[in-house]
Formats: structure tokens, C-alpha cells, sequence
């Protein structure tokens, strides 16, 4: 219970939970920070990346959180988080993933409920990113994110869309946003180990929501773009990443 472990720039991938849940990790108690690395094409009933048992700690840190799937079909999550755990998404991306983005169950009888942060993040599911109940809404945060699908009770924050990320979905890292991405600007990555992306490319502080930051010319083009539709927007600061 007391254990802390930390996993990073590691690859978890093609793993397969013959107990049922947690495709790549199963948290039983103690912390994890997962820093910078991928959990991928991972295989579970349920929770088929990760699941964070009751009294657990979770901080995933631009990582990437992608096609695992789940016997368990679309009531099911990669991420699955259990009453009176705690998960944080740091400037990460859970995507094109079966079933939905993030799952946090119902507390029984008086179990205190599950804590969910999520910040400068890309989170997607179908039919929601984030299925949890009323009462879990109050202690879930949402800031500075793109959340793709039904989110119920959840409030977003000002900086926050439900657009379509847009990925060139080509390439070695085909999840990096590209041209038009409602994910390009709207990040705040000020935690030390998010100040560079999955791939190692520095991030500024106001950085790309996702595990991955947009390139230099895609953050170009869409900052043009947007001045022309809002003009206003062009008066933040912006600094580039360097290459």
C-alpha cells in the first residue's frame, strides 16, 4: 500500500490480463507515475491498459494511451478507475481505444468516491470519453482538454473542446495533432515531466494538449487560421517548440 513505482519512456504493449482486468497494469494499491511512455494493443475484460483499484494512486504523464481493446465491448474502458482511487492525465492521449475513454465507477453503500484530474489532454471514446455517475462529477476537473464523446455530468472548463482532436494518423507517431487541431494552444504543460512530449520534442508553456506536441509549421498554420477567425486570439503570447 505504501509502494510507489515509476514507469518511464517505456513501451507497454501486446499484453494480454488471463485474470480478466487490467490489460497492462493493474494497480492494486501504492502510486504509479507513468511518464512519458506508451501502453498499446493491450487485451482485457476489463480495463484494458490500466485499472486503478480502490486506494490507489495514478499519474499518467505524456503518455500514450492507445488500440487496447476490451472483451468487456462499449461499457468498457482502457482506463478504469474504481471508487476511493485517484487518477491524473497529464498532458496525455487516451485514443481510438474500443469502448469508452475513461470509466469511474459508482462507490457501493458509503465507499468514498473516485478523484479524477485531467489536464492539457486528449481523451477519446465512444459512446463517452468520460462515463461516470453524478455524484463521481463533483470530483472530476477537466481543464485546458480535448474530450471527444459523451461526457454526462462533467463540466469543462473555458479553455476545453469537444471537437474532433484531428490526427494525420500517418506516419511513426500518427496520434500527433496536425493542422486545424482544437488541441494546438490550448495546453498548459508547467509540470517538469511534461515539459517534453512522448517523442522527446520540448514543449513551451503553453503547449498542445495531448501526449504529443504539434510541429512547429502545423502550430503556424492554425494560429493564422484562427487570427483570421478570431482575432482576438492573436494577442496571447505564443513561443515555439524547438524541433
Amino acid at each position: 500500500d505504501s509502494s510507489h513505482l515509476v514507469i518511464k519512456d517505456s513501451w507497454l504493449t501486446a499484453n494480454l490480463a488471463r485474470a480478466g482486468d487490467g490489460g497492462a497494469i493493474a494497480l492494486q494499491g501504492g502510486s504509479l507515475q507513468l511518464i512519458r511512455s506508451r501502453v498499446t494493443r493491450n487485451k482485457a475484460r476489463r480495463a484494458s491498459a490500466i485499472l486503478v483499484r480502490s486506494g490507489a494512486r495514478a499519474e499518467l504523464a505524456s503518455s500514450l494511451i492507445s488500440d487496447n481493446k476490451s472483451d468487456g465491448g462499449s461499457m468498457d474502458a482502457p482506463l478504469v478507475v474504481e471508487a476511493g482511487a485517484d487518477l491524473k492525465v497529464l498532458s496525455s492521449s487516451v485514443v481510438y481505444n474500443t469502448g469508452q475513454g475513461v470509466v469511474v465507477e459508482a462507490p457501493r453503500s458509503k465507499a468514498t468516491p473516485a478523484s479524477l484530474t485531467i489536464v492539457s489532454s486528449i481523451i477519446m471514446g465512444t459512446p463517452d470519453a468520460l462515463k461516470l455517475t453524478r455524484k463521481e462529477a463533483s470530483r472530476a476537473k477537466v481543464s485546458h482538454s480535448v474530450v471527444y464523446g459523451g461526457i454526462g455530468f462533467v463540466a469543462l472548463d473555458l479553455y476545453s473542446s469537444r471537437r474532433l482532436p484531428v490526427f494525420h494518423l500517418k506516419d511513426t507517431e500518427r496520434y500527433r495533432p496536425t493542422f486545424g487541431s482544437p488541441a494546438i494552444g490550448i495546453g498548459q504543460c508547467l509540470s517538469p515531466h511534461v515539459r517534453r512530449d512522448l517523442a522527446g520534442r520540448r514543449r513551451p508553456k503553453r503547449c498542445t494538449a495531448g501526449a504529443l506536441e504539434s510541429t512547429r509549421q502545423e502550430i503556424r498554420k492554425t494560429l493564422k487560421v484562427r487570427k483570421q477567425h478570431k482575432p482576438n486570439a492573436a494577442k496571447q503570447p505564443w513561443s515555439y517548440p524547438t524541433d
